[in-house]
């Protein structure tokens, strides 16, 4: 049974800094009984924020802070209805294409089978370095099947059933100047504002918990994190400013709230005493960021006694 540290800890420490991420997940089934025939999903940082599929035929806000969006820019909504609308007739097309073309090298057995279609594509943003990621791939019966390279504007088959579908759309130099553009350009600014209209709603919320645990005097230190968002976080200590990385995981999420935490091994010396016998200042951190303003939270334990305290600072 572990119990809070019950010595003196000069402070610790949460910064935040994260990558972002918008990702569309399309899904298209032929043959397979109780789902919908065509599924998309909308997602950032992992979490889902719009959905739609054949039967209910247009695109649903699954997040408060996407429902205020959308009522507010009521046409945004209707841009995801209408591509949910076209994207299932596309996909619909897609998958008796490829039966078509498989069932040639595979004989008619295949072409009566289950088949599912899927499509991931979007974009990364690091709020700290600008960089952004893209991408564009379709999986079949559950194995990669064609990939996108936005920057070369080539499609890649890593299996051959592909490759005369990957020569085809080579040759549509329109098709893909518009995902080079729209996955550049559109997506991380779309992706940005998604972030600034989430970030207000998930951090209304509570802040994080931190906690400091330890079996025995002797034995390594546990910093536990809960409640905070996104859930991606990466805890690392600091020892007097230098980050070290030790061991460390994210738990599975309970009731909502996300958990991560980090052992670190630390002299007693160093945990408890002053500089003149060889204290150290150790500091728990978190790797995501909020607007480059850091938020910071430590928890000090004084006379056996646990004081939180929160700040912000820029």
């Amino acid at each position: 049974m572990r119990k809070k540290v019950r010595r003196k800890v000069k402070s610790l420490l949460i910064l935040f800094y994260m990558k972002h991420s918008l990702r569309y997940f399309l899904t298209a089934t032929d043959g397979v009984p109780g789902v919908p025939e065509f599924i998309g999903a909308a997602t950032v940082d992992e979490v889902q924020m719009g959905y739609c599929d054949s039967n209910i035929k247009t695109a649903k806000p699954r997040q408060d802070w996407m429902r205020r969006l959308t009522e507010g820019d009521p046409k945004h909504l209707e841009w995801y209805s209408q591509q949910c609308f076209e994207d299932q007739h596309v996909f619909r097309a897609d998958i008796d294409n490829l039966k078509q073309r498989i069932n040639l090298t595979q004989g008619n057995m295949f072409y009566n089978c289950p088949c599912i279609l899927q499509r991931m594509n979007g974009c990364e943003w690091d709020d700290e370095t600008g960089e952004i990621k893209v991408y564009y791939q379709y999986g079949f019966n559950g194995e990669d099947f064609l990939a996108l390279d936005l920057n070369t504007l080539t499609w890649i088959a890593p299996k051959s059933q592909a490759v005369a579908i990957k020569l085809l759309l080579d040759k549509k130099i329109a098709h893909l100047q518009f995902n080079q553009n729209f996955y550049n350009n559109e997506c991380p600014y779309w992706l940005k504002d998604y972030v600034h209209h989430g970030r207000k709603y998930f951090l209304s919320a509570e802040s994080p918990s931190v906690s400091l645990l330890q079996k025995t005097p002797s034995s390594v230190v546990t910093c536990h994190a809960t409640g905070f968002y996104p859930d991606r976080a990466e805890i690392f200590w600091r020892k007097d400013g230098e980050e070290i990385h030790e061991d460390g995981a994210a738990l599975e999420k309970t009731c909502g709230i996300n958990h991560r935490w980090s052992t670190h091994n630390v002299w007693v010396q160093e945990w408890i005493g002053g500089k003149d016998v060889g204290g150290k200042c150790h500091r728990c951190a978190d790797s995501l960021s909020l607007h480059h303003i850091p938020r910071v939270m430590w928890q000090s334990l004084e006379n056996g006694t646990c004081n939180e305290h929160h700040s912000t600072s820029n």
